[in-house]
């Protein structure tokens, strides 16, 4: 669906740490890892030219969002699935997992009331200038 619904440069890679999909999707580019063991190809994704999203939702949810936020450029979006709160009781991230590190690197909520009725917390390196400034 996202691939499909992006612009036709957009480039999506995607990791699993199980035998990956198949796809004939032109944009996606599909691989088998465990991103916590990759971490120089993570980081050279992340650093790639443009906006990235980093979407966490494979392994372990609180280890990847702490290993790899920190490499966000301004503009830059990490979300992870499977939030949890009281009305979601199946969670495998919380809030609480990764508040010390978005604190640290002064990541905010990325349209949070949204993104929370879908179990997703996102957060963002916002602008230090907003574009065309």
């Amino acid at each position: 669906w996202l691939a499909d619904h992006l612009p036709t440069t957009t480039r999506i890679i995607s990791y699993d740490r199980q035998p990956p999909a198949t796809t004939t999707h032109p944009n996606v580019d599909v691989r088998q890892a465990d991103i916590l063991a990759i971490p120089a190809e993570i980081t050279a994704c992340i650093a790639a030219p443009g906006r990235v999203l980093v979407l966490c939702d494979n392994g372990d949810k609180p280890a990847e969002f702490r290993a790899y936020s920190a490499h966000l450029k301004p503009g830059d979006v990490m979300m992870a699935h499977d939030l949890g709160f009281d009305e979601w009781p199946w969670y495998e991230i919380s809030e609480s997992d990764v508040e010390e590190t978005c604190q640290q690197l002064g990541l905010e909520p990325f349209h949070a009331p949204m993104m929370r009725t879908a179990a997703w917390l996102s957060r963002w390196r916002p602008w230090s200038d907003p574009p065309g400034s």
